[in-house]
């Protein structure tokens, strides 16, 4: 389209438009002032030279139109609109695989990052493990040792015994009393059989009231 300076289309691809005032449109009154503007806008319908097209997105230019030279006051303004259509679903279609190439990224690095959390947590829980294993063992040696300590230290104590004491009685009642007290019972009692016989003799006890029953 072109208008002159009162805003009246003085010529159009579309002969019903001829006539119509634009004096108050926006884009008009820049460019009559001198400034090319453009706008993008979007139309159900457009009339076009092949006809009226549907659902376009088009680029609408004001552009001032003096004679050279610079300087020269502005005769009229010149309307045009340029069909961006493609161009835009192009853009939109490169943001479409642009986000999914994104979300695609994003999801690869997140199911990394489970596998590597994952691997790490089971890593951790196999050493955990491991180190309640070794404690549990350590424990059970300690255990052993200080079983093997008491009972060395009792043999001890009962070899001494047998060395201080003046008799065979009051050694075996020294015997049994330091083996109760290493095993931690309260009853005991040690037999000897008669030389020559079948017959058993109560040596020594410790806490029978009455050790020949």
């Amino acid at each position: 389209k072109i208008y002159d300076l009162n805003g009246r289309t003085v010529f159009s691809t579309e002969a019903k438009q001829l006539g119509e005032n634009k004096s108050k449109n926006a884009g008009f009154l820049f460019a009559r002032s001198g400034t090319v503007v453009s706008e993008l806008t979007h139309r159900d319908t457009f009339s076009a030279f092949e006809g009226i097209i549907a659902d376009r997105d088009l680029i609408s230019s004001y552009v001032p139109i003096r004679r050279a030279p610079a300087g020269i006051p502005i005769e009229a303004v010149f309307e045009l609109y340029q069909d961006v259509t493609p161009m835009l679903k192009s853009i939109e279609e490169t943001q479409r695989l642009l986000t999914l190439g994104v979300i695609v990224v994003l999801g690869c690095l997140y199911l990394m990052l489970m596998f590597v959390v994952r691997r790490a947590d089971k890593i951790i829980k196999r050493q955990a493990n491991a180190r309640q294993t070794a404690e549990n063992d350590l424990a059970a040696r300690t255990k052993e040792l200080e079983c093997s300590y008491r009972d060395t230290q009792t043999l001890h104590e009962i070899g001494c015994a047998i060395l201080q004491t003046p008799d065979d009685a009051t050694a075996l009642q020294s015997i049994l009393a330091h083996c109760l007290a290493a095993r931690g019972f309260d009853l005991g009692i040690i037999r000897l059989v008669e030389p020559g016989t079948q017959i058993y003799r109560v040596a020594a006890h410790l806490g029978y009231l009455n050790a020949a029953n």
